[in-house]
């Protein structure tokens, strides 16, 4: 019997649901964003961003799934759930979105955001201030999101239903927009700039260096962020790393060729926390974890980002 790789198969369907949309204004899920220099290329270079991979793919179609199971729970717990996927525009300034739904409340509509999250940030967040002082930038940009529609809506309330993703529990952060009234308008007066410097052509500046949000952007190969990324980077001089790693940049689209040679690259940069090679940055930790199910033992791995950098 033949047997087929069956995940392979799944995977490389998955691959075709990858897609880059236009953009024509700034969204409400991306407000909180604290590089106005992506907000301004999401507006004007939406067409040269680098596309999410298909692991990122499986999380945003794994998000809607625990957005259906999250209204379904309080509809059986019965609470009336509104509105659902409900788009909204804020010509003003520019904000479009899209609310996951309201729910009744005493008698009011309150909107109503759901979020999915690993249960470490889910144990660690039990407020907006949680939020905002989180250490994953995508979580600092939630309350955003949620108070510009309460702010353009009138509503006092908000109210974020998030789940574990490893337990599916549930836990409610309520948002009052009165207490997050200068947040809000800070939020706004970012957009008002954003919206000039889209007509203007006057691109934003760079934020200081930030691997967390840097190597994570899909603008990185356009931006070229601050040198300053160097000032910590062992320089190598290795002509045949570099030209894998040259290599590697032009096969991404030929997946078997180029997962060898991303396993050679892996190979000989492991151990290597900071460094620039010809025109790639190099970024690694080692990542530590236990095995599950139960009893499983320790492992460990070195993760890498590589970016390319502007010559010189």
């Amino acid at each position: 019997m033949n047997l087929p790789d069956i995940a392979e198969a799944v995977i490389r369907r998955k691959e075709k649901d990858i897609k880059v949309y236009p953009v024509h204004s700034n969204h409400a899920s991306e407000a909180g964003h604290e590089c106005e220099r992506y907000l301004y290329y999401q507006r004007t270079a939406w067409d040269k961003k680098d596309p999410h991979d298909v692991t990122m793919q499986f999380i945003f179609e794994g998000g809607n799934d625990i957005e259906r199971q999250a209204i379904r729970e309080l509809q059986d717990a019965g609470f009336n759930v509104v509105e659902q996927q409900r788009a909204f525009q804020w010509p003003e300034v520019e904000l479009t979105g899209r609310i996951d739904a309201r729910i009744q409340i005493d008698g009011n509509l309150v909107p109503l955001e759901v979020k999915g999250l690993n249960h470490r940030e889910w144990t660690n967040l039990n407020s907006i201030d949680d939020m905002l002082n989180s250490n994953a930038p995508w979580v600092r940009r939630y309350p955003a999101q949620l108070l510009l529609y309460q702010m353009m809506s009138g509503e006092e309330y908000g109210m974020f239903y998030i789940k574990s993703k490893s337990t599916y529990v549930p836990k409610v952060i309520w948002c009052r927009l009165y207490d997050y009234l200068d947040y809000t308008e800070e939020i706004l007066k970012k957009l008002e700039r954003v919206n000039k410097a889209v007509k203007t052509g006057q691109i934003p500046d760079r934020i200081p260096f930030d691997e967390k949000i840097c190597f994570d952007c899909p603008y990185f190969t356009l931006c070229q962020p601050d040198a300053k990324l160097a000032e910590s980077a062992e320089i190598l001089v290795d002509p045949e790393l570099q030209e894998a790693l040259e290599r590697r940049e032009q096969l991404k689209e030929y997946k078997k060729e180029y997962e060898e040679v991303d396993k050679y690259v892996k190979r000989r940069l492991k151990g290597v926390k900071r460094a620039i090679i010809g025109n790639f940055v190099i970024e690694g930790k080692e990542v530590t974890g236990i095995r599950k199910p139960s009893p499983g033992g320790p492992f460990s791995y070195w993760k890498l980002w590589i970016k390319p950098i502007a010559k010189t």
